[in-house]
Formats: C-alpha cells, structure tokens, sequence
C-alpha cells in the first residue's frame, strides 16, 4: 500500500509521520491531514511514462560510442573501460578482465582493559617516640648538608694557600696549635700589631673584645686558610680551689679586683696571676 498527501506519494505511514514531524501516525488522522491510501499499482502506473528526450539522448549517444569502441578493437588499438582505464585491443569479441579494486580493511586492535595503578602500601602508624627520632634524624641531616656545603663554599684556592705560606713566614707561626694557643695570651693591642705587621685589614668595631675577635678571625683566615680554629687545652686553673687562689695571690701580693660574684672575683684572680707570671699549682 501507498499513501498521498497533498500531491506528494509516500511508501509507508511512517514516511507520513517524518513529513509531519511526528514519531507515529494513525488511521483515525487520514481525514485530519488528508492522507489517502491508494494501491502501489496505480501509483507505479502514474510514474511510468515515456522516456525523456534527454534519455533518448544518451541512449544514441551510448550506441554511437559502443560502435566506435568496436572498430578500436578490430584495429588492436588501446579502448577505455566505463572507469575511464586503458586497456589493449583484444581483437575479436574477447573483453580485458578488469580486476576489482580491493579496499583494505582497517585494522580493527583489540580493546585492552586500562591498567590500574598499583595501590601505595599504607604507612604505619608512628608512634610519639618514633616521630620524635625521625624528627632528630631530619635536624642532623639537615645540619650535615648545611656543614657540607659551608666547607665547600669556604674551600681554600691555590691561590690563598700560595699567599698563606708567605704570610706564616713572615709571622713565624707555621702551626695553628700554636699559633692558637699564642693568640690566647696576646693582648688586643698586639694582635693589632701583629695584623698591621702582615697588612691584614678587617672590620673595625667600637667595642675592644669584638674590635679583637674580628682582628684574630682575619689572622687565622689569611694565615690558615680552610682550617679550623683548634681548641685551646683546658687552663690548669680549673680544679684549684678559689680559697687557694686568693691565698696564693695574697702570698705573692698579688692585687686584683674584688666583686660581688665569686665567679666574676675568681676571673680577676686568675688573670692578676698570670700577669705576675705564677703559674698555677696544678700545673
């Protein structure tokens, strides 16, 4: 069955339903949209009517070409396939295989499940000691790169180490042990004496003991460069008594400043002795 509507035929009544612009269409909406159904017969009859000039045309057209086609293959000549190819006469009534052109089929790769990450192992719960030490352990690396990399930085070159023997010639001190242990009995004054002497220069300050720990930091970088400042043994002051120390400069009429603070008086103690030139008892 065919169906009409306004002049125009459709195959099926879902043809009629896309016309309208509906998913489906009933019977009972014929006389709605006036929709007539009529035999597939009569519509077949209706469209067939004679052929157009213009297909008369090509038919002449086709004949005249096939007899052409037929005198270049009598005479051996090249003739081209309805593609347009060339192929060589055959004479008589024999026809060139064409071979059929094969498209390649794609590739069709197998689908491969995504591959999952492989799950991190869960840490284990530290306990307050545990952290504690993991917290030391990260202090002391950290003040290990930090060392590592102030030596590194503070690395002699040959060139100051060149300058460095000819500054220990000409200040006498070829060892830092004993250089150290020299720069502990000199005053601010002659370690001044001692810097200006090589040509050493460095930044002054107002107050003496800084003025002179600065001027001792410069003698030691010039004249042991890349060294440590070794220390110092322990004074033999160290276990005697402070009754036996004010016995021993009251005994030698040694004078020294008297304060408050027993440690403070002990200091003045000592070093009144040692300007005296005593040595300790322990000694």
């Amino acid at each position: 069955m065919a169906f009409k509507m306004d002049g125009k035929e459709f195959s099926s009544m879902l043809a009629v339903a896309k016309e309208l612009g509906k998913t489906r269409i009933y019977r009972k909406d014929f006389d709605k949209y006036g929709i007539e159904e009529v035999d597939e017969n009569e519509v077949v009859s209706e469209t067939v009517s004679e052929p157009a000039a213009e297909e008369v045309e090509e038919v002449e057209v086709a004949e005249v070409k096939e007899a052409e086609m037929g005198d270049t293959e009598e005479a051996g000549l090249e003739k081209d396939d309805m593609l347009g190819r060339k192929y060589p006469g055959v004479v008589g009534d024999e026809t060139p295989e064409v071979e059929p052109e094969v498209t390649p089929e794609p590739e069709v790769t197998p689908e491969t499940p995504e591959e999952k990450a492989p799950e991190k192992p869960k840490r284990a719960k530290m306990s307050e000691e545990e952290k504690k030490v993991n917290r030391a352990d990260r202090r002391a690396k950290r003040r290990e790169k930090k060392r590592s990399e102030r030596e590194e930085a503070n690395k002699p070159t040959e060139e100051m180490l060149t300058n460095a023997t000819k500054l220990q010639k000409e200040s006498g001190y070829t060892e830092i042990w004993d250089w150290a242990v020299d720069m502990k009995k000199k005053t601010a004054e002659e370690v001044y004496e001692i810097a200006a002497k090589l040509n050493l220069t460095w930044e002054r300050h107002d107050v003496t003991k800084i003025d002179r720990m600065r001027a001792v930091m410069t003698l030691r970088e010039n004249l042991f460069p890349g060294q440590k400042r070794p220390r110092v043994r322990q004074s033999a002051w160290k276990d005697v008594p402070n009754e036996t120390i004010a016995e021993l400069a009251k005994k030698n009429k040694v004078e020294y400043t008297e304060t408050a603070d027993e440690k403070i008086t002990r200091m003045h103690l000592i070093k009144a002795l040692k300007d005296a030139g005593i040595e300790s008892p322990e000694a």
